[in-house]
């Protein structure tokens, strides 16, 4: 072995293995005995394992005698590597069909699983019921495992999820419907602020207005920075008291002592006018206490102040002339009479009519009359001292009560009065027509008399002076035969008094016939008076005392009421009629006629339209704006009006005219002598055309026989009523 310097002796299969000796051009370490020395070595393409031992120990540097034994390995790592290969080829054969088995157990779970996975992002989309879908949990199992639990959460998930979304739409939907509640409300609060006809404002403990509504903007004639730097107290009339007690009133309610105050205040606005404010303040305070404001509502009561005191004003006087009316005069009457007594001085009350004045109404028509009533009062009033009151008592009766005045003065102011009213020219009566009044004088001082003795003792004067042709005036004397009279009047008023409170009146009714259907159509209530043996007594006996003490205004409702129950109780038998029930003048006055007659109408629906309402013409005509306001407004209930003594004045077709009347009455001064007179025949032809002109029906009374009935259906009248029709009974046929 030339390359390592050593020499080989071999011990077997000898020139074999020299070659591959040969090609060693080195030698590993040889480890002492008896530790191998291995040197792997491919030759001639195969592979040697060479084994060096060394034989003894090494002496200096030259190697010691070393024994190799030399193995062929080709076979051995062929089968070797063969082995390798197959076992290699098994155990990958094995593992794929490992791989196979295990991807064939996992392939269903991991589908599951990808299905669960892939459905969980459409939970978020909120498609629950496609994940649902998608997830598809097995029905049949015989062991839960951990995806099954996974699909089961992933279900539940869902569903939960579904029911959130459900109730967050709901709740979100409920907050929308909250949130446009509260928009609507705060729109509707804040119109109803701008709209209120009301001044609401807010304002600092301090009285810092902090807001204004349109209304109170308008009203003050403020702008929106006119607020800025304005105080409450600054609003308010410059009267300090005022002031003052708004300011501890305010205050107040800042400290918590009240939380609501109403206070009344003259508020001044930009233009200077003034306003009469009621105040309700209110305190505002949030829930902590702490921010306090206070709320101040202020309601404009300054037309309904003025209408209290023109309401106080028209309660006094009449409106017509300007004076005082009866029931003020006679309370201010009252107050004389006991000042008179107490200070034992004379005064004395002037009672006056004016003569021939329905003349003025039936030539000229109700406008000249109330002009004229004008003139005289206030050439009365010029008369009269400034200490002495004027006042109208009703229709053209005027009163003067003259304060510390003898016989001697009131004579000479009842002179002055005629003196001065003669100077007054009526147009269209002529120029020798002269303006009078029938004047009745009562003095007074220390006589026992009550106000209504007062003045019906007047009222006997004023007619003592009328029965001498007027224009002039009479002085009431105990002595003079009157007192027969006044004691007259004072003993039908106790009597009617009496019958009003115990039931003495009673109601008749008198048939009205239907002349074309010849049928009764309905009744006209007339009252009478029970008398103590039971026997009537006619209306003609105390009527007169009736209107002039006022009670005629009782006597009317207690008709009323008396019809109304006869029409209900007919309406319980089945039977249907209507019923005219006549009102006096006195009673069309009534101020409370009207709420009496609504009530009563109220207690049946059918009633107004079985009601006939029968005034006369001079009842219409005292006062007639009054009249025919009283008129359309019981027409407006339902009830319908009649015109009685229809032709007897000269404007009877002018009432008929303006009247709110659906029947007319032919006063039967012409009725009467029909028959018999061509005049009444011509006049009652007349009246019955002139009425259907105007659309109004026609009633005749005092029809006697049968040949004035089949006069009046020739001339076309509607109704018929008297004797011959039926008599007045107290039942209903």
């Amino acid at each position: 072995m030339p390359l390592v310097g050593m020499r080989v002796i071999e011990l077997s299969d000898k020139g074999k293995y020299r070659p591959l000796l040969r090609q060693l051009t080195w030698i590993p370490p040889i480890p002492p005995f008896p530790d191998h020395a291995y040197l792997s070595l491919r030759y001639d393409g195969r592979q040697f394992e060479l084994s060096f031992l060394a034989l003894d120990a090494q002496s200096g540097s030259a190697p010691p005698a070393m024994m190799v034994v030399i193995d062929d390995l080709t076979h051995p790592l062929a089968e070797i590597r063969e082995s390798v290969v197959n076992r290699l080829q098994g155990e990958l054969l094995a593992s794929l069909l490992s791989l196979l088995l295990l991807a064939l157990l996992v392939h269903a779970p991991l589908q599951r699983m990808t299905r669960a996975v892939l459905a969980i992002p459409l939970l978020g989309r909120r498609a629950f019921a496609e994940a649902r879908a998608r997830i598809d949990p097995r029905v049949r199992r015989l062991v839960d495992d951990e995806i099954d639990s996974l699909d089961e959460a992933a279900i539940a998930l869902s569903y939960r999820l579904e029911n959130l979304e459900t109730e967050v739409a709901a709740h979100s939907a409920e907050t929308q419907k909250m949130l446009k509640r509260i928009s609507v409300e705060r729109d509707f609060s804040k119109s109803l602020l701008d709209t209120a006809q009301v001044i609401i404002l807010t304002q600092s403990p301090v009285g810092r207005i902090l807001t204004l509504n349109r209304y109170g903007r308008l009203l003050l004639g403020w702008g929106a920075d006119d607020l800025l730097g304005k105080r409450f107290f600054e609003l308010v009339s410059s009267n300090g008291s005022s002031e003052l007690s708004v300011q501890q009133a305010l205050h107040g309610l800042v400290a918590g002592g009240r939380q609501h105050v109403q206070l009344e205040s003259v508020l001044v606005a930009a233009h200077g006018r003034s306003y009469e404010i009621t105040w309700n303040h209110s305190r505002l305070s949030s829930r902590s206490g702490d921010d306090v404001m206070i709320l101040s509502v202020g309601i404009d009561h300054t037309e309904r102040k003025r209408a209290e005191s023109s309401v106080s004003y028209l309660a006094e006087h009449d409106p017509l002339t300007g004076r005082v009316n009866r029931q003020h005069f006679q309370h201010e009457l009252e107050r004389a009479l006991a000042s008179a007594r107490r200070l034992e001085q004379d005064g004395a009350l002037l009672y006056l009519d004016l003569d021939e004045f329905r003349l003025v109404n039936d030539v000229s028509g109700h406008q000249a009359g109330d002009a004229l009533l004008r003139t005289v009062a206030d050439e009365i009033s010029n008369v009269a001292r400034a200490s002495d009151l004027l006042g109208r008592l009703g229709g053209d009766e005027l009163g003067v009560l003259l304060h510390e005045c003898d016989r001697d003065g009131a004579i000479q102011v009842a002179e002055k009065i005629n003196k001065r009213l003669a100077e007054i020219k009526c147009p269209g009566l002529g120029a020798n027509h002269q303006v009078s009044a029938s004047i009745g004088i009562v003095v007074f001082s220390e006589a026992k008399m009550d106000v209504e003795q007062l003045l019906a003792n007047a009222d006997i004067a004023m007619y003592q002076a009328k029965k001498k042709g007027g224009a002039g005036w009479h002085l009431y004397s105990e002595g003079e035969g009157v007192h027969e009279e006044m004691q007259s009047r004072l003993h039908w008023k106790e009597m009617i008094n009496r019958s009003l409170a115990d039931g003495g009146l009673v109601v008749h009714y008198q048939p009205i016939l239907d002349i074309r259907a010849r049928q009764v159509s309905h009744y006209e209530a007339l009252v009478r008076m029970r008398s103590a043996d039971g026997m009537p007594i006619p209306p003609g006996e105390f009527m007169e005392v009736a209107e002039k003490t006022g009670l005629i205004r009782e006597i009317d409702r207690n008709v009323i009421r008396q019809v109304f129950d006869k029409i209900l109780a007919l309406f319980a038998v089945g039977k249907d009629y209507k019923f005219s029930i006549n009102l006096s003048g006195v009673s069309i006055d009534d101020p409370g006629l009207l709420s009496f007659i609504r009530d009563e109408l109220s207690r049946s629906p059918l009633l107004p339209s079985h009601v006939v309402f029968e005034i006369t013409e001079t009842a219409a005509v005292s006062d007639f704006s009054a009249a025919r306001t009283f008129m359309n407004a019981v027409r407006e209930l339902g009830c319908a009006f009649s015109l009685d003594d229809f032709g007897v004045g000269y404007s009877s077709f002018n009432y008929v005219k303006q009247l709110p009347v659906d029947y007319v009455k032919i006063d039967g001064s012409f009725v009467r002598t029909l028959v018999d007179s061509p005049d009444d025949q011509v006049f009652v032809r007349a009246l019955a055309e002139v009425a259907r002109g105007f659309g109004k029906k026609t009633v005749a009374e005092f029809v006697e026989d049968a040949r004035a009935l089949n006069m009046l259906r020739s001339f076309g009248v509607d109704y018929a009523q008297g004797y011959f029709i039926g008599k007045p009974g107290p039942d209903v046929a």
